[in-house]
C-alpha cells in the first residue's frame, strides 16, 4: 500500500470475469435465450432485441453478477 493508502494493481489483459458487458452477455447466452432462438439469424436478432429492450425494465430472476 502506498503512502496515500492508494493500492495500485495489475490485471492481465483478459480478464471477463472483471467486465461488466461479458458478464451480461454471459447471462444472455447461456440463461436468456433459448435453443430455439438460434436456429436462424433473424429468431436470434428478435430475441438479442427483445432481451436488450427489457433489460433494466425489469432484472430476470436469474441474473447474477458473480459467475
Amino acid at each position: 500500500m502506498g503512502k496515500e493508502g492508494l493500492l495500485i494493481q495489475f490485471i492481465p489483459p483478459y480478464c471477463p470475469e472483471l467486465n461488466l458487458i461479458e458478464i451480461l452477455w454471459e447471462q444472455i447466452k447461456y440463461h436468456w435465450l433459448e435453443p430455439e432462438d438460434f436456429l436462424t439469424r433473424q429468431s436470434l436478432r428478435d430475441a438479442l432485441e427483445n432481451i436488450l429492450a427489457t433489460f433494466g425494465k425489469k432484472i430476470p430472476d436469474n441474473f447474477r453478477l458473480a459467475t
